[in-house]
C-alpha cells in the first residue's frame, strides 16, 4: 500500500510540472480560404503553475507553434483554494512574454470568475486588469470591472 501511495504521489508531482501540446487540424468545406494554415494556440488551466523561470518553457512552446492568434481560456490561478492570496505572477509572466504582434484573447474560467466557486470579485478584477494591461482582450466584456 505504501508503494502505491508513493507512486501516486510521485506521478502527481511529475504531472503538475508538465504541460501537454496537442495539435488539431480542422478541415471544413465552408471554412474561408483565409484560414488555410491559420494557427490558434489555446492555453488553459494553469492554476498558478510555472513552467520554467518566467514561464520560459511554456512561452518557447507557444512561440514554436507560430500562432496567428492566442486564446487564453481560463483557470489561470489557484483562486478557488485561496482567493485572498491568489498569485497572479505566473499568468502575468505568461501574457508579458507572448509573441509580439499576435492578437491575444481571453475568457475567465470557473476558478477565476465572479461568484464562480467562491473566487469572488476581488480576484476577478485583479486578474482582468493583469490580463488587459498586458494586451489581452476579452472575448466578451466583464460587467462591473474597470
Amino acid at each position: 500500500m505504501l508503494a502505491v501511495a508513493l507512486a501516486i504521489g510521485g506521478y502527481t508531482v511529475w504531472d503538475d510540472g508538465r504541460f501537454v501540446v496537442s495539435t488539431v487540424t480542422i478541415a471544413h468545406p465552408q471554412l474561408p480560404a483565409a484560414f488555410d494554415g491559420y494557427r490558434i494556440v489555446q492555453v488553459s488551466d494553469l492554476h498558478g503553475a510555472r513552467f520554467g523561470a518566467g514561464q520560459a518553457d511554456l512561452l518557447a512552446a507557444i512561440a514554436a507553434a507560430r500562432p496567428d492568434l492566442i486564446l487564453l481560456t481560463g483557470d489561470y490561478t489557484d483562486a478557488l483554494e485561496r482567493p485572498e492570496s491568489a498569485d497572479l505572477a505566473p499568468v502575468t509572466e505568461l501574457v508579458e512574454g507572448l509573441p509580439a504582434g499576435v492578437p491575444v484573447y481571453y475568457v475567465l474560467g470557473n476558478w477565476d470568475a465572479r461568484g464562480a466557486c467562491g473566487a469572488g470579485p476581488v480576484i476577478e478584477t485583479r486578474l482582468v486588469r493583469a490580463l488587459e494591461s498586458n494586451g489581452a482582450r476579452p472575448v466578451y466584456p466583464y460587467a462591473g470591472i474597470s
